[in-house]
């Protein structure tokens, strides 16, 4: 119940209606991230402006934290939009391999 609330917090009362029309009568057979995938992708097809509206809403909560695990390293978790985050794990990893070419 959580995953379609979450999901479908932005959209239209119609369109949550249709999703939960196409969604429920499978939903007893799925995990709850196959779930939000199906409510996902029928958001993407009936709604696309709730789900632009749900992706601003959690770029402006973007946030960048660390976690120690121990031995003296940590974690770096930053929460970005999926373009910007594969543009910073692409710089990091290029500046890892010169780190490495270097020794």
């Amino acid at each position: 119940m959580r995953a379609l609330v979450d999901l479908l917090s932005t959209a239209r009362p119609e369109v949550v209606a249709e999703v939960e029309r196409r969604v429920l009568p499978h939903a007893g057979r799925l995990t709850v991230p196959q779930l939000r995938a199906r409510v996902r992708r029928a958001l993407a097809r009936l709604d696309a402006d709730a789900l632009d509206k749900r992706r601003e809403e959690a770029a402006t909560r973007a946030d960048v934290t660390t976690r120690r695990t121990g031995d003296g390293m940590s974690q770096l978790v930053a929460d970005l939009p999926v373009h910007l985050a594969a543009a910073c794990a692409d710089a990091i990893d290029q500046y890892a391999q010169l780190l490495r070419a270097d020794g």
